[in-house]
């Protein structure tokens, strides 16, 4: 729970905060994580973020970093 505004970054990497960061990766703050069936399985999976009724309709892009075996992906 908490504020990201526009141009800032959230590094999270396991725990119970995720780091809020400036534009030049300086960090700003850390704001608490709840989990809620946080292991993912193999597959497609659906991301969600959730605004205020009055706030402005909010954007954001995603980057994954995943442990274990890679998966091989071939031509077909």
């Amino acid at each position: 729970m908490g504020t990201v505004e526009t141009g800032q970054y959230i590094k999270y990497t396991g725990g119970d905060k995720i780091s809020v960061y400036d534009n030049n990766w300086n960090k700003l703050k850390e704001l608490p994580v709840t989990k809620d069936n946080y292991i993912m399985e193999k597959g497609y999976h659906k991301l969600s973020v959730t605004a205020g009724q009055d706030a402005p309709l909010p954007w954001l892009a995603v980057r994954y970093i995943t442990e274990g075996e890679p998966i091989i992906i071939t031509e077909r």
